[in-house]
This record gives C-alpha cells, sequence and structure tokens, in this order.
C-alpha cells in the first residue's frame, strides 16, 4: 500500500509528455505523488517513489522502478472496487480502499490506501489521513470513465442476444439469471444495491441476493449498476 504524499507540485518529466501525446490522452487533470516506502529519516530514493497522472482519457503511472504505463479508460477491461468502512468499539475510525485497473494485456493498476470519510467523521479535514481521499476519488472516477467506455458496446452485446457475465451474476435482454429464481424479468427489478458488501437486487415485492461473494469482488461493478438501471427503466 502506497503512501500519498504530495499531489501538485510534481514536474511533468518529458516521457511522460510523450506518451500523454501517443496516447491521445488530453488534458492533464492532476498529479499524484506515492511512496511505496515511508522513511523515518532521510528522503526516498528515487525507485521509492510513483508518480501518477490523470489526463482526460487515462492515467500515466512513471516511477518505483517499474516502467512507464499508460492506462487509457477505453483499454481497461476490468475493474474491482472495495470501499470498506472500519469501526471500533462502534465508533468509526476510517475507510480502506481498493481499485484495481487491468488493462486488456492482463497490466494492472492499484489504486489503494485509506482515508476518513468527512460524511461520517467532522473532524476529517484536520486528518493527515486524509491526503488519501483524493486518492480514493481517482478510483471512484476511473470505475465511472470505464463504465461509460464499455456501457455502448455491453448494450449492442446484449441486443443481439448475448449474456453478459459479472463473475457470477449473468444478465440478458430478458432478465437477471439467478440460481434461485432463474430469470427476473426487468419489469420486476428495480435496482441493484450493495447491502452489507453483497450485492443484493431490489425487486418491487422483495430483494434477492445475487452474489455470495463481496461486491468488491464483482468484475465492471459500475457497468452492471449502469445496465440494470437501463433496462429495468426499459421494462
Amino acid at each position: 500500500m502506497s503512501a500519498v504524499v504530495e499531489t501538485t507540485r510534481i514536474p511533468v518529466t518529458s516521457a511522460v509528455e510523450r506518451a500523454a501525446l501517443r496516447g491521445e490522452l488530453g488534458r492533464l487533470r492532476q498529479k499524484f505523488l506515492l511512496l511505496t516506502r515511508v522513511r523515518v529519516f532521510g528522503r526516498p530514493r528515487a525507485e521509492e517513489t510513483i508518480r501518477v497522472y490523470e489526463y482526460e482519457h487515462g492515467l500515466v503511472r512513471e516511477g518505483g522502478s517499474m516502467p512507464l504505463e499508460v492506462f487509457r479508460w477505453d483499454e481497461i477491461r476490468t475493474v474491482l472496487r472495495s470501499r470498506t468502512p472500519h469501526f471500533q468499539n462502534g465508533r468509526y475510525t476510517g475507510t480502506t480502499f481498493v481499485y484495481r485497473l487491468t488493462r486488456r494485456d492482463g497490466i494492472s493498476f492499484f489504486i489503494e490506501g485509506s482515508f476518513i470519510d468527512p460524511e461520517r467523521d467532522r473532524r476529517a479535514a484536520s486528518v493527515p489521513a486524509n491526503q488519501h481521499l483524493r486518492w480514493a476519488e481517482l478510483g471512484e472516477a476511473a470505475t465511472r470513465y470505464v463504465a461509460a467506455e464499455q456501457f455502448a458496446s455491453a448494450q449492442s452485446a446484449l441486443t443481439i442476444g448475448d449474456r453478459l457475465s459479472f463473475g457470477d451474476i449473468v444478465i440478458s435482454l430478458r432478465g437477471v439469471h439467478t440460481e434461485r429464481y432463474g430469470i427476473v424479468p426487468w419489469s420486476r427489478v428495480v435496482e441493484i444495491q450493495v447491502r452489507e458488501g453483497r450485492a443484493c437486487l431490489r425487486l418491487v415485492d422483495k430483494s434477492v441476493l445475487l452474489s455470495a461473494r463481496s461486491a468488491g469482488r464483482v468484475p465492471n461493478f459500475a457497468l452492471l449498476t449502469a445496465l440494470v438501471e437501463s433496462l429495468a427503466k426499459s421494462g
């Protein structure tokens, strides 16, 4: 897990500029500097720092003794998202998060860390760990960008009769395929929800557990949610 230490005063190297131009990434939005190792004394070595640049159409990762990599939103095949609030003696202590973006060639990029959620704790602004909040927000935004890129092709696949699998959750133009209830038609579906970390389907008359695994292990959950919402509205 990396520590975010700076988000503004990071130079854009010539290698990053060339990669952004080649990849047609568009306008630079924000920058992040991360430490793979936190030192008590002395400055971090070059190989212990990673620079991440967010552009309109993707990310560039540089440093950390790794090759420079470009992750365009339209080249991401799978997104796994996990955000978990933690409590001690009933009191909120923080939220951990992991976003894993995997390209079609199998190379992955991780956005992970912890922060204090200002909606749960009003003291969040004064907590040092909240430097990770923008980092978490980038992960959340990335899930939306990738889902938007995949939505049209997913709709087309459904229209020609394909089934789409999101882990053990399967949908088609007919409805949601479940082991216990068979095919649940879209006319009965209201929305998909996360309850106690599990994916649930809210129907007009009840709720149905869709997967025994945590919602954080369901691939492309943001895309699944968008498709369910669209198909449920159309009935």
